[in-house]
């Protein structure tokens, strides 16, 4: 189903970059993925979106059908459409959400842009580095905003931390580490035909992994603390690390790294899908006169405890998740243009491009490789002691060493 009338959907696009519009009417917002997590967005927007002032008006999704939703979209005026070039020929919004899959990240949000749409696009930002790079160059080009959905960026207890160490707070970063430790099971790889991959079938990079995908929220999140304005990250300068693959696909399931970072301070990251239980993210930030802690198995909070005895309560991270959402669409009403955009993005899809170009992917030998036999024929590939051989390197600020490392 197509709509039928050009611009049926108001779009103000002239308070993209921090100009001062506000807007009375409702922000339109067209969502790019119904499906996955796109239902992360697709519920809100359907129940409450008026909280925010928006309105959703379209979908763009060709699997929208399998939605459990799909048939509430036409009773509430809202437009079906197979394609992003579909729905510019007969409307526009505001703003594009996109839900999309990594691969799809670079050519929806150019063509958004290009339509002068702004954009609030799923993490990661794209999925290789010369892809951020094109879209730094083109959101030069155009008065729309790119946000990318990190959302421990837009949280206030990232904001209220990042505030006091951009005011010197907690003295100058010495180095940082980060742990995540998430299974997967074989049906999270047969979900899709990119899981995994490297490539997609008809050869778009995707580089789907961990660091990549489920846990790069908190890869992301250590170059964004350590960024020297609030709507920009450090930049890795060089890696080192191991990158394991114990599961029957292409890319790596297990990763740990340390990068150097533009500002001094190293960076630890430690992922990976193949393990029984789950833990994390924790870490740990240390800095000249404070250390920062987070544990998600513990009490969630973030936390600094400084030199001098004193501590601080940043709150906790996971607060809020549609704060990204909020953010974007206040941008369009009012300014400023959202906290985390494409400068603040792009270090973690540099980081990530580094990684496969330069550490070789080892396979995990056989002897330590396990398979649980779950329900309805599902299986979890675990690798015997990487948990423990990870903990151990995480606590000692190192890489792996032992058999993995073989």
């Amino acid at each position: 189903m197509q709509g039928t009338v050009k611009d049926s959907a108001r779009s103000s696009k002239t308070n993209a970059k921090g100009t001062n519009n506000t807007m009375s009417e409702p922000v339109t917002i067209a969502l790019a993925g119904i499906n996955g997590y796109g239902t992360f967005y697709l519920n809100p927007l359907l129940d409450e979106s008026e909280k925010w002032g928006a309105r959703l008006v379209a979908a763009i999704d060709p699997t929208a059908a399998q939605s459990p939703r799909f048939n509430e979209l036409a009773e509430r005026g809202v437009q079906v459409f197979d394609t992003m070039d579909d729905f510019y020929r007969t409307m526009t919004a505001d703003i594009v959400v996109i839900a999309a899959p990594i691969h799809y990240h670079l050519p929806m949000i150019r063509t958004a842009v290009e339509h002068n749409s702004n954009v609030l696009c799923e993490k990661p930002l794209a999925a290789t580095a010369e892809q951020a790079n094109e879209l730094i160059q083109l959101e030069k080009a155009t008065p729309a905003f790119v946000a990318v959905g990190y959302q421990w960026s837009f949280s206030k207890a990232i904001q209220s931390l990042k505030k006091d160490i951009l005011n010197g707070k907690l003295g100058k970063p010495k180095r940082l580490r980060t742990m995540t430790l998430w299974p997967r099971q074989a049906s999270y790889y047969a979900r899709n035909n990119w899981a995994g991959r490297m490539k997609t079938d008809d050869g778009q990079w995707v580089l789907d992994s961990p660091a990549n995908n489920a846990t790069a929220h908190y890869l992301h999140n250590m170059f964004y603390v350590l960024g020297d304005t609030l709507n920009s990250s450090t930049q890795p300068q060089s890696i080192a690390g191991k990158l394991y693959r114990a599961n029957p696909i292409e890319n790596y399931d297990s990763a740990a790294v340390r990068v150097t970072t533009d500002c001094g301070a190293d960076v630890f990251f430690y992922t990976t899908h193949t393990v029984r239980r789950q833990r994390g993210p924790i870490f740990h930030f240390e800095f000249e006169h404070a250390d920062v802690h987070f544990n998600i198995d513990g009490d969630s909070i973030i936390k600094a405890h400084f030199s001098d005895g004193t501590e601080r309560d940043y709150g906790d991270p996971n607060v809020n998740p549609l704060n990204k959402l909020a953010a974007a669409v206040a941008a369009i009403k009012d300014g400023p243009a959202p906290v985390c955009g494409i400068q603040a993005a792009a270090a973690h899809t540099r980081c990530i491009g580094m990684l496969q170009k330069q550490l070789d992917i080892d396979r995990v030998p056989s002897d330590l490789i396990k398979v649980d036999q779950l329900e309805e024929g599902n299986t979890l590939t675990w690798v015997k002691g990487l948990a423990e051989t990870f903990e151990t390197a995480y606590n000692n600020w190192s890489l792996p060493t032992g058999i993995l490392s073989k």
